[in-house]
């Protein structure tokens, strides 16, 4: 879990210093955004071993589950939902 600090909080999105962490992916402050910053740090040097991350939190509007990809959405990006699909029938690829 990267954002312990702010579910112990009561926060679901936002560190314990209130910042929404799931937007400040882009250019994390080491001291602001600590989690992603790290995360960030430790994917990039782990470039060969790393082939897939997932993220999993909950939403303040949308119910149920959802698959969200990034505005590149390339067949990788495609490939993950398309497989959860084929092995739950109560996922839908559409």
């Amino acid at each position: 879990m990267v954002n312990v600090d702010g579910v112990i909080s009561g926060n679901y999105r936002s560190n314990i210093s209130g910042t929404d962490i799931n937007r400040q992916w882009q250019f994390p402050s080491k001291k602001g955004q600590p989690e992603v910053f790290w995360l960030k740090q430790e994917i990039a040097n782990n470039r060969k071993q790393t082939i897939f991350f997932l993220d999993i939190h909950a939403h303040s509007r949308k119910m149920n589950s959802f698959f969200y990809g990034s505005k590149a959405m390339d067949k990788s990006n495609k490939l993950y939902p398309f497989i959860c699909s084929k092995l739950n029938k109560f996922i839908s690829y559409q």
